[in-house]
């Protein structure tokens, strides 16, 4: 994860994004889990995950990074 997040701000520092929702972190992690693959698809995750945060108090960073990672037929 370290690797993934070395050049972005540290979440703290970021200004808070209003209007996130469930659905918005659902489609970023189906493009995510569709269009990318291995290495690239877990910096993303990873990436997104760090600062998310941010966006929404209830963000959960483990089921956004099982919802990145998996998908039917991946041996992941």
């Amino acid at each position: 994860m370290a690797k993934a997040t070395q050049t972005l701000p540290h979440p703290q520092t970021c200004r808070q994004t209003a209007g996130m929702q469930r659905r918005h972190y659902e489609l970023i992690a189906a493009i995510i889990s569709k269009e990318l693959e291995g290495e690239h698809r877990e910096k993303a995750a990873y990436a997104f995950a760090y600062i998310l945060p941010v966006t929404n108090s209830n963000f959960d960073s483990p089921r956004f990074l099982k919802a990145c990672t998996f998908t039917e037929g991946d041996n992941q």
